[in-house]
């Protein structure tokens, strides 16, 4: 896990996501970033390691589905809920043709990634700074 202190701290580590056959697994990046508190990013890479496409998720509903949330959990693009395999949980991603693709994360794996943003922004502290956001956008344009 690499935890860096530019401007904005920000947590990034690799998920490896099985499929429903527990063969090839699908690598994947978790980014948590400061000034986006409220949620974990999750980047989808190819063979090639190279960016296949990206969708962010609640880290809420994260922490509730390791917590033992029995549901499934999320919105119309990414869900997050119990596995039917041990020790995984079950990530539903929808691909570019509407069809939701499968994946199972390690569920101690997913839980160390969670433990380390909260560490980084515990749980009720999210603040997003929108007059800073607001004034490094009006800089930019400058």
């Amino acid at each position: 896990m690499t935890t860096t202190t530019h401007s904005i701290p920000e947590i990034v580590n690799g998920l490896r996501l099985y499929s429903d056959d527990g063969g090839d697994f699908q690598p994947a990046i978790v980014t948590y970033l400061r000034d986006r508190p409220h949620d974990l990013r999750i980047t989808l890479l190819d063979t090639h390691l190279q960016a296949r496409g990206c969708v962010y998720i609640a880290r809420d509903l994260v922490c509730a589905v390791l917590a033992g949330g029995t549901a499934l959990v999320g919105c119309d693009q990414v869900q997050i809920g119990p596995s039917g395999q041990a020790g995984r949980v079950l990530l539903r991603v929808r691909d570019g043709d509407g069809r939701w693709m499968d994946f199972h994360a390690d569920r101690c794996q997913l839980q160390a990634i969670v433990d380390a943003t909260l560490e980084l922004v515990p749980s009720g502290n999210e603040h997003v700074d929108i007059d800073g956001a607001l004034a490094a956008l009006l800089t930019r344009g400058a």
